[in-house]
């Protein structure tokens, strides 16, 4: 787990296998960006899971890496 800041050299490097994206039902104004810089692979979703609070999980895996 960690962060774009952690996941984008990852992702560059190609070692990044699966991604975990979870939604926080808050409003943030402008709000913060996914990725400081641009990443576009296809993903493959594996699994969600929804909290009562309205907190959502994504269970993705990149396309290729299976």
């Amino acid at each position: 787990m960690g962060g774009s800041t952690l996941a984008a050299p990852l992702l560059d490097a190609e070692l990044v296998d699966e991604l975990m994206l979870f939604v926080v039902p808050r409003l943030l104004g402008a709000g913060i960006p996914l990725w400081r810089q641009g990443h576009s692979r296809p993903l493959k979703l594996l699994r969600t899971h929804a909290w009562p609070d309205g907190m959502v999980l994504l269970h993705y895996q990149i396309a290729g890496s299976e």
